[in-house]
């Protein structure tokens, strides 16, 4: 948190290099620690705002692969209904924890993607669980929204036109849920014997907080609309439709405004985005490359040089940056034009960022154990390796919270291993209580998955599954994968029981690692050449 705060006072000023490395080295510091000590990336209490910030300062520099690297990260992170959520309960409702990880790494991927124009990323990203269709209507309509705009910009209007009706489905659902929450707001203020105003303001309420999403993704289907006209030649109405558009950048506003032919005013608009977003390099870019387009050659060659003085850490196969490849050349400036990154001698000291710990999250390793089963079997981790498992550990025989948790996970056990999932229950009881356990299965003569004693509590400790300062285990579930790393957990007083969430996540990690592992050549992100700071004195 001390990295972290510094990064609000840079960003104030506007200087969103250093603000990036302060919030770098928070989100290394903090994934040290995540990785040292098995915990969940949300329950850092900012973690995910930090990086959702850092996204949007490497957009400001230029960096958008970078940004893209992070919120992807981001996404991968384990999902909790206390924590981080981005899907539906069983009975529809969606879960509370909206705003983790998932959330935000999800909507400035979304933003990153659109505003560096990396349409054919997009639609590739599409068909994994990074920018997967989701249960929740506003989600899913800004999904909708860059995969219609990416496949006008790449010529495939009938396939823009499938995602022009998702955004109008997501819209037809967000109304008939504000239908039903209004409905449900009434019918419970009248339960409670509430005055007919008591009652208007309920349903007023619950009119309002539907408002903010609904516009958004309508204003969405006005801009989608713009676009197939832009696409299509249609010009009847055509500059009355993009003066009804309030919620696009004024950055993008420019290039539609272009689009539509009417050089003024994208020029006005691309200059008052700059003015707006003092220092932030894509602005610059997009206004010197529409004052060349509009053969205002000095005007755009002075822009460029404002780009080119922040251009260190830029990456330069953004379309954005290529564009400005013919300025670079009428300043007889060579194809790599940018000059070497440097923080300014008033940042002060800095440790090599790279010892604070990683800049990518990652699922630590499992520990390994070996254990009796009831007839004295030995039953060890190793045994798994090569695929994923679920490792319940539960206190024993006589904890009825235990039982309940067990007995609902065991109806579950077909579904995990039709994923390839085997169970295994980790007891804090000696090896002769096992029998006790099963004989206490609702179903069969046993639960459907092996249990194993670990009466001295070793493995409980060494999964973190403990309280060292009230010398008691506690109940821990945990979803290894194949590497046999540790991709979700829980961790408590209390055994977790939303099967119906656990089911879904364990998909959702599984097909993760099936994507990381296709899409790890495609990172091939490394920080520019800066000046090396000095470290900090070991005193």
């Amino acid at each position: 948190h001390l990295w972290h705060m510094s990064g609000h006072t840079y960003s104030k000023l506007h200087r969103y290099p250093e603000a990036a490395w302060q919030q770098e080295a928070s989100v290394r510091t903090d994934n040290a620690q995540l990785i040292r000590d098995r915990i969940l990336p949300d329950q850092i209490h900012n973690y995910a705002h930090n990086s959702e910030w850092m996204v949007a300062n490497f957009n400001y520099i230029g960096r958008a692969n970078r940004g893209i690297e992070l919120a992807m990260n981001m996404i991968e992170m384990p999902r909790h209904p206390e924590l981080n959520t981005l899907n539906l309960q069983t009975n529809g409702i969606p879960y509370e924890r909206r705003n983790g990880t998932s959330g935000q790494g999800r909507r400035r991927l979304l933003e990153t993607l659109l505003r560096y124009e990396l349409w054919e990323r997009a639609v590739d990203l599409s068909g994994t669980t990074y920018l997967d269709p989701t249960d929740l209507a506003e989600e899913q309509g800004r999904r909708a929204r860059l995969l219609a705009i990416a496949h006008y910009e790449l010529g495939q209007p009938a396939l823009a036109q499938e995602h022009v009706e998702g955004l109008q489905s997501a819209i037809q659902t967000l109304r008939k849920e504000r239908a039903a929450a209004v409905e449900a707001a009434e019918a419970e203020a009248r339960e409670k014997g509430q005055s007919t105003d008591d009652q208007q303001k309920a349903m007023s309420n619950a009119l309002q907080r539907y408002q903010r999403p609904l516009s958004g993704l309508e204003e969405m289907q006005e801009e989608l609309t713009v676009l197939r006209r832009l696409h299509t030649g249609e010009t009847e109405g055509l500059k009355e439709a993009l003066e009804k558009l309030k919620g696009v950048s004024k950055d993008r506003m420019a290039r539609l405004w272009w689009e539509a032919k009417d050089t003024e005013k994208a020029l006005e608009l691309a200059a008052e985005a700059v003015k707006q977003g003092t220092n932030q390099v894509h602005l610059l870019a997009n206004h010197a490359d529409l004052l060349w387009r509009a053969e205002k050659t000095e005007e755009a060659q002075n822009v460029f040089q404002e780009v080119r003085a922040r251009s260190g850490w830029i990456e330069l196969d953004l379309p954005i940056f290529q564009r400005l490849q013919p300025i670079a050349a009428s300043l007889d400036l060579p194809s790599d034009w940018r000059v070497p990154a440097e923080y300014p001698e008033d940042f002060g000291e800095r440790p090599n960022i790279e010892t604070l710990g990683l800049f990518r999250w990652k699922p630590p390793t499992a520990p390994d154990w070996e254990l009796p089963q009831a007839d004295g079997t030995l039953l060890s981790l190793d045994q798994f390796r090569g695929r994923p498992v679920l490792l319940v550990f539960y206190l024993g025989h006589s904890c009825e919270h235990c039982l309940q948790q067990l007995n609902a996970l065991a109806p579950a056990e077909k579904t995990f291993k039709a994923m390839g999932i085997q169970m295994v229950a980790v007891s804090a009881d000696s090896m002769d209580a096992l029998v006790r356990t099963q004989e206490q299965a609702r179903e069969g003569e046993g639960f459907p998955f092996p249990l194993v004693a670990d009466p001295a509590r070793r493995v409980f400790r060494e999964f973190k599954a403990y309280d060292g300062f009230e010398d008691v285990p506690l109940h821990g579930v945990f979803l290894l994968d194949p590497d046999g790393r540790i991709r979700w957990q829980d961790v408590g007083y209390e055994p977790f029981e939303d099967v119906h969430f656990l089911v879904e996540e364990s998909r959702r990690q599984l097909e993760l690692y099936r994507d990381q592992t296709q899409l790890a050549r495609t990172r091939t992100i490394s920080p520019p050449e800066a000046r090396v700071l000095k470290p900090v004195p070991e005193s």
